[in-house]
């Protein structure tokens, strides 16, 4: 499925204007963020929150964010979204499992490439999903997410990854994590590995 999207994404958003030096020197691109986030949305992986900001996204409520790909479809993707809830319906703090249907588009406008994310079915998106979100950086293995809140000046932001990076991610992915955004506490996974099934 990947190839496909790429093809895909190069023939009509790069049509004759880059070639693969002008892709490698262009790394501020909104096309080539587009590309990216693109590429990474499209493919047939799980893709998980590392980096976040807490407390206005309740990152702290909402644990084990991850997504999975389920089909391309009105020129988005379809993505299952699960994640954990610090409390059930009775106010145990329990940490139930909830999951939402999405379809997430990625485009360009205002000069930046920006993603959408709609419910696809009658279900609040959680925090970290609601719009309007930037892409501030995106390269082949991330992509780092500005959101409408603010913390003091500083941009709130979501740096996903796919779970072939969770262990091990990619330095510049975080750099650019901590000189774009409000640097907040990295959101280890770890011991919540066995609760989130990231390995899965």
């Amino acid at each position: 499925m990947l190839p496909l999207v790429v093809s895909l994404l190069i023939a009509s958003v790069l049509p004759g204007v880059y070639n693969s030096q002008d892709i490698s020197r262009n790394t501020n691109d909104p096309i080539l963020y587009e590309l990216y986030t693109s590429n990474l949305l499209g493919s047939y992986t799980y893709l998980a929150i590392i980096l976040g900001a807490e407390s206005p996204l309740k990152l702290d409520l909402d644990r084990c964010l991850k997504t999975q790909y389920n089909g391309s479809y009105h020129r988005g993707f379809k993505h299952l979204v699960t994640y954990r809830h610090q409390r059930s319906a009775n106010g145990d703090a329990n940490w139930p499992q909830r999951e939402i249907n999405v379809l997430i588009k990625v485009s360009i406008d205002a000069g930046y490439a920006r993603v959408n994310i709609t419910p696809l079915e009658d279900k609040q998106l959680p925090q970290a999903l609601k719009g309007p979100l930037k892409v501030l950086y995106a390269k082949e293995d991330c992509f780092l997410l500005e959101h409408e809140e603010k913390l003091e000046d500083h941009p709130a932001c979501t740096l996903w990854l796919p779970f072939t990076k969770l262990d091990r991610p990619p330095q510049e992915c975080i750099n650019k994590y901590k000189s774009k955004c409000r640097t907040e506490r990295r959101l280890d996974y770890k011991p919540w590995k066995h609760l989130c099934r990231f390995d899965a």
